[in-house]
């Protein structure tokens, strides 16, 4: 499926307890957008997985029990590094963000030059595993970021890179 926006929709489960499914997985698609949507609750938020140019633009993660946004084998068509994130924001869950395989990005909070995927520091910093995960993901910035965990009881790793 080709050129997809998801705009305003709220698939937050806050009813369970048990965090099941996922609030959008696109396999294989390009050019899909996601604009100011919700995906609190669920097993995972988002996940784009062998498909090119995701944008993730003003949308709300939380209580996700295993990753908010899960990014896997994406590659660039129009979009500088295939994915954009900006405007997101996060609290509590699993991982953060999970890059695997993705070409490589640049994060930071908005000040580093050609900023792809902008994240307010304090929003990743309550994760029970990661705040972000990068595996096979080469040459990538991060700059000017804040990925302490101030919780005392569940502290998690600020990043895990792994080739």
């Amino acid at each position: 499926m080709d050129s997809v926006i998801v705009a305003n929709l709220n698939i937050s489960d806050t009813t369970s307890s048990t965090n099941f499914g996922y609030g959008i997985r696109a396999s294989t698609c390009d050019s899909v957008a996601v604009i100011n949507c919700g995906f609190r609750g669920r097993s995972v938020g988002f996940e784009g997985n062998q498909g090119r140019d995701y944008s993730i633009l003003n949308s709300n993660f939380g209580d996700n029990r295993s990753s908010a946004i899960n990014l896997f084998t994406v590659n660039a068509l129009d979009l500088p590094r295939g994915i954009l994130l900006n405007g997101n924001t996060f609290d509590r869950g699993g991982t953060g963000i999970y890059f695997f395989r993705t070409p490589p990005q640049i994060i930071s909070n908005g000040s580093y030059p050609n900023t792809n995927v902008t994240l307010d520091s304090l929003s990743l910093r309550n994760f029970t595993t990661y705040a972000m995960r990068l595996d096979d993901v080469d040459s990538t910035i991060i700059s000017n970021l804040d990925l302490s965990n101030p919780d005392t009881v569940s502290k998690s790793s600020a990043i895990l890179f792994q080739d």
